[in-house]
């Protein structure tokens, strides 16, 4: 079978076949979607999986016998049950449900988005648009998502990544200024890896409290509106710091930005940083909201808002914590310039020891 490699190879799991209808509906209208299988349960999805090695998958959590999460535990576990994987890589995940309870455990395994039963067309064009990215984003680096490689024991980060290398030998020209993490955490070159460990190998990053909020998204940040939901009568100070879309670099002039993260590990990431300032300031709320997507110039890109009883303590923390986020949340930029477009590294990444 010849295919297109422009295209993205798409997956529809659903035991409804109306809904598969659906999902097909609203794929066919983009012409570098190629839908090359649909399955009614999660055994017929593991062999096609396995035998059409899909980039990306649109994966039903409510399945009888073989569910959703079943489906993902044989791919990352090797369930013993499950049909010979023959090598191919693990696609790309968006896992469609009807309970909302079911979203955060699809991030927990990794998931790349979820959509929640019944979706209208606006949310599934957001999602389909992240998905894209990612898959090309992989693509130009390695030619997949994810991958699966086997590594001989005791493996470590550094081992498993020489193995990688051998696969795909343009990384190594990238790797002193790679990043590390192991199930979400980041880790060094010597940390040892256990069988069914997720190693994220990631670009350099660019870039509480119950009552903190932590937040990522791909519309527009309202800055008034996170000033108003942290905004409490035992503040007497607000520092707010905007970080906006410039349109030049380096004597280049810049039309936009696209800013893309590894979600789950970010999230955590920007928690951390807000409970640091807690711990090093008698700040009463943060607000950190980096937004990814397409940025226009002057667009905001990420926003830090602190309140505090006095002014000083609010600005040294605002200030620590957009340094701290360049160093450690693993969210990256790419630059359009009029004359083309790169991946931005950032100096002053943190690259564990």
């Amino acid at each position: 079978m010849i295919t297109d490699p422009n295209k993205i190879r798409v997956a529809i799991v659903d035991d409804e076949e109306l809904a598969r209808e659906r999902m097909r509906a609203l794929l066919s209208e983009h012409s570098d979607i190629e839908v090359v299988a649909e399955c009614a349960d999660g055994a017929e999805a593991l062999r096609a999986i396995d035998d059409k090695n899909p980039d990306l998958v649109f994966l039903d959590v409510q399945m009888p016998e073989v569910d959703g999460f079943d489906v993902i535990e044989a791919l990352e576990r090797g369930d013993p049950e499950a049909p010979p994987r023959n090598g191919a890589k693990a696609p790309a995940i968006v896992f469609v449900t009807a309970h909302d309870d079911h979203a955060l455990k699809a991030f927990e395994i990794h998931a790349l988005d979820f959509l929640l039963k019944p979706f209208d067309e606006a949310r599934f064009e957001k999602t389909l648009s992240r998905a894209r990215r990612h898959v090309r984003q992989a693509r130009e680096t390695v030619g997949a998502a994810q991958l699966e490689i086997e590594v001989a024991s005791p493996a470590t980060v550094a081992s498993a990544f020489a193995a990688l290398v051998a696969e795909h030998p343009k990384l190594a020209a990238m790797e002193r200024s790679l990043l590390f993490a192991i199930n979400e955490e980041y880790a060094g070159r010597e940390q040892a890896l256990n069988d069914g460990d997720r190693l994220a190998v990631l670009p350099p990053v660019s870039g509480g409290a119950d009552d903190d909020v932590i937040e990522i998204t791909r519309e527009p940040i309202d800055i008034p509106g996170l000033r108003a939901r942290l905004l409490a009568g035992e503040a007497g100070a607000v520092v707010i710091f905007d970080g906006v879309a410039r349109n030049h670099t380096r004597g280049r002039r810049t039309r936009f930005l696209e800013y893309e993260g590894y979600e789950a590990m970010a999230l955590k990431a920007m928690a951390q940083i807000a409970a640091e300032a807690h711990e090093r300031w008698p700040i009463n709320r943060v607000g950190i909201i980096h937004r990814l997507g397409r940025i226009e110039i002057s667009e905001s890109s990420v926003v830090i808002v602190i309140t505090s009883a006095h002014r000083g303590v609010a600005f040294e923390a605002c200030r620590y914590c957009i340094d701290r986020l360049k160093k450690i949340v693993p969210i990256w930029k790419k630059e359009y310039f009029e004359d083309g477009e790169v991946w931005v590294e950032n100096p002053e990444a943190m690259r564990p020891a």
